[in-house]
């Protein structure tokens, strides 16, 4: 059990979870915190984005009918819960998909079974690490754009947009996946100590506040965001050889094989 989870809510979840294998007849093998409590700069009211991915019966993959790989469940209170299906993530996998890597690193972790850590090794190889930069880059040129335009900005979107940025400065020193809390990030990657004094000042306001909580524009970040995206723009990792889909292939027949 993670700490970090209070008992309560980590019964909910479980409770959840043992729900929707009884009712889709699935075996969750990996289930995880992800979003802003995974990446450390949740508020007192954030939501619990429970993300799995569960396995069918062996029959399940040979029918003929193609049939729903994802399972999707009501928002009920604080708790949004889905989950994707083996075959789904293996795929997503092999398209070096960083959602999925996210998932898999991250520090919050309610189910995991034996199937999820030969899982996580295996996807580890189909990691591209220019694939995720490019993913990364998009997200913080869509967060500026978006949401940090006006006099007063809810605070949650400033880290939503350096979150992103740090990843690909992660990426063109490192082949492997990003990490998940935000500070490690940080410490991996360097940025200029005013920054870094501002984000800490940030975040714990943050976790004083609500999930809509707005504040006045913060020009040192401002300013950070605006370089640092222009010269991301002309960088890109070291490519890494193509990915042999065949090893999914492998684990994928191994997993449901039982």
């Amino acid at each position: 059990m993670d700490m970090t989870i209070p008992a309560d809510i980590r019964q909910q979840i479980d409770k959840r979870l043992a729900h929707i294998e009884s009712q889709f007849g699935v075996e969750v093998f990996y289930a995880c915190e992800s979003g802003s409590r995974a990446w450390d700069f949740a508020s007192a009211d954030s939501d619990y984005d429970v993300r799995f991915l569960y396995l069918h019966s062996r029959d399940w993959y040979l029918s003929l009918i193609e049939q729903r790989d994802v399972i999707e469940t009501p928002i009920e209170g604080v708790y949004d819960v889905n989950g994707w299906d083996l075959r789904k993530a293996l795929r997503l996998a092999g398209r070096s998909n960083p959602v999925l890597f996210e998932w898999m690193s991250s520090p919050i972790r309610y189910v995991e079974r034996p199937l999820s850590v030969e899982f996580r090794e295996t996807i580890l190889a189909a990691f591209d690490p220019v694939k995720a930069y490019c993913h990364y880059l998009s997200m913080a040129k869509g967060q500026r754009r978006t949401y940090l335009t006006g006099e007063t900005v809810r605070q949650k979107k400033y880290f939503y947009a350096v979150r992103p940025l740090l990843a690909c400065l992660f990426l063109l020193d490192h082949r492997g996946p990003v990490p998940m809390r935000f500070f490690d990030l940080v410490d991996a990657t360097s940025i200029p100590v005013d920054v870094q004094q501002v984000l800490g000042d940030l975040l714990r306001n943050k976790r004083l506040a609500n999930e809509k909580s707005e504040a006045q524009r913060l020009p040192v970040l401002d300013s950070w965001i605006d370089k640092t995206l222009e010269t991301l723009r002309t960088s890109l990792p070291a490519a890494v050889p193509p990915f042999d889909m065949a090893q999914l292939d492998r684990f994928f027949r191994r997993a449901i094989a039982g």
